[in-house]
């Protein structure tokens, strides 16, 4: 609806002259109203500015005081560094350690670095910080050839660096025994590189790091670089060490190239390039092959770790002194056994065969003095071989067995003679141990047991109970003896997870 006002000039009748007015008082009033209003808000707006103008400076005042407390605090805590160094090099001058014999303090050093290993740089880093101290600290150090006894070199380096490195340390090695590593032996071959060249360089690194110069090693390890053949690599020593070696280690690392099948490389007369080593360990080796007999009458120990196959026969034959023999994911080979003379090592008393290792079972060996047997089987094709060599070995004292399937009745029978068992098994039951009428046992399974680690195995409570009355606590009556005495129980560390907390498997050895 349109104004009628805005569209032409009128006069107004007396009526709406009166409406009109009593429209306008209204409209004066309330703006007058407002008036008053935005006064009042004016006058409370001035306020807060002048509140906030006194706060603000208030607050410049205090942030002020702040910064200059901030920059005091600063100057203290610097000058207390300054103090505090000051004092430690006060302290460092008196402490009693300073003014101790010589041969105190070089004792101290030794037994300090006494337990640091060869794989890392933690002996040599230990060393170095010592000869740092001071002056008189550097001269006990040096002459500390203890703390000097390990030398790793790392074939990557540039020639001039492992030279510098190799005339540094054989100054500070004396006539104490070193554990020498070499890593990486061979350098590292790039793809497309010339390896004549390659080959050249590498030699020049081997020949500078000259065994000889070191007066007694303990223990060598030559490890050979990923990207370079192994042989090729253990070709390019020319030089020797002398004296006797407590531990030799030769091998390559994971993802090392495979040998051809057609190399031949003669192990024996390698392995007899070296002076006599107690402890061999052989890793990645693929296949070793020995021509010659020659024996190896020192060594002790011997380790076959991943990837290397050999003849059982042609190797152990080499070893009439050999203790301690460990197929770590190693394959032993066993060709021809039928017309082979049966191979007798007196010495031995500790044989392992890990998970992933193979080992004929089957050959023609004997060891009388064999009492702890370690062994991981996979394979049921060679089950009987091995319980025939339980039974042909009757001084295995300490058996630990790890398989899919064990027939506890069949391993009674081969090996009554058990004083520790330790057992764990995918399928297969403890029936024997609880009930060896209901087998074909003779009479309890392993009497002369003291000993027995279930390992993984798990009992319920039962079980358990059952276990500990027919095997651990039985007394006969009639007898007045313990019935098949088991002096250690030893159960798994944790219950299954569907067993309530209050009935699982006891977790600690028992002893009755």
């Amino acid at each position: 609806m349109q104004n009628p006002n805005k569209i032409k000039n009128r006069v107004p009748t007396s009526r709406e002259l009166t409406s009109l007015r009593a429209i306008a008082s209204r409209k004066e009033e309330l703006s007058n109203s407002m008036n008053k209003q935005i006064s009042e808000a004016q006058a409370t707006y001035d306020e807060i500015i002048a509140r906030h103008e006194n706060q603000m400076a208030i607050l410049e005042s205090i942030q002020s005081e702040m910064h200059a407390a901030k920059q005091y605090v600063n100057l203290l805590q610097a000058q207390k560094a300054i103090f505090d160094n000051e004092m430690n090099e006060l302290c460092g001058v008196l402490h009693p350690i300073r003014r101790m014999p010589v041969e105190t303090l070089r004792h101290i050093f030794e037994e300090t670095l006494e337990a640091s290993s060869m794989q890392d740089w933690t002996k040599w880093w230990q060393a170095i910080q010592l000869s740092h101290v001071c002056q008189h600290w550097r001269t006990v150090a040096l002459n500390a050839p203890t703390l000097w006894s390990v030398i790793i070199v790392d074939f990557w380096k540039p020639l001039n660096v492992i030279a510098e490195y190799w005339n540094w340390v054989i100054q500070r090695v004396k006539m104490v025994p070193v554990d020498v590593s070499f890593n990486h032996f061979g350098g590292r071959l790039k793809t497309n590189a010339d390896m004549w060249t390659h080959n050249e360089k590498q030699q020049e690194k081997v020949t500078t790091c000259n065994l000889l110069q070191i007066p007694v090693i303990r223990s060598l390890k030559i490890e050979a670089d990923v990207t370079y053949s192994i042989l090729d690599a253990l070709s390019m020593i020319t030089k020797f060490p002398a004296g006797e070696l407590e531990f030799l280690w030769l091998g390559g690392r994971p993802g090392s190239k495979q040998l051809d099948k057609t190399t031949s490389w003669d192990w024996s007369g390698f392995f007899h390039r070296f002076p006599p080593f107690k402890s061999l360990e052989l890793q990645y080796l693929d296949m070793l092959s020995f021509s010659r007999s020659q024996p190896f009458y020192v060594l002790k120990n011997l380790h076959i770790g991943s990837r290397t196959r050999f003849n059982t026969l042609e190797l152990l034959c080499l070893c009439p002194n050999l203790e301690r023999l460990t197929i770590e994911a190693g394959r032993a080979s066993y060709p021809g056994h039928q017309n082979h003379i049966p191979v007798t090592i007196p010495t031995l008393t500790f044989l392992e065969v890990t998970e992933e290792s193979t080992f004929p079972w089957d050959a023609p060996f004997h060891f009388p003095s064999l009492s702890t047997l370690l062994v991981a089987t996979t394979s049921a094709s060679s089950a009987d071989d091995f319980y025939h060599f339980l039974t042909n070995h009757s001084s295995i004292s300490d058996l630990k067995i790890s398989a899919i399937y064990l027939d506890l009745t069949r391993l009674a029978t081969a090996a009554p003679q058990l004083t520790k068992l330790t057992i764990s098994f995918d399928e297969g039951s403890l029936d024997p141990f609880l009930d060896w009428t209901s087998t074909s046992l003779q009479g309890p399974a392993f009497p002369q047991l003291e000993i027995l680690d279930l390992d993984n195995t798990v009992l319920d409570l039962g079980e358990f109970d059952h276990f500990v009355q027919a095997r651990c606590t039985t007394i006969i009556p009639s007898y007045n003896q313990y019935h098949d005495f088991i002096a250690i129980l030893r159960l798994p560390k944790r219950p299954p997870p569907s067993y309530p907390a209050s009935r699982a498997p006891l977790s600690k050895s028992h002893q009755t």
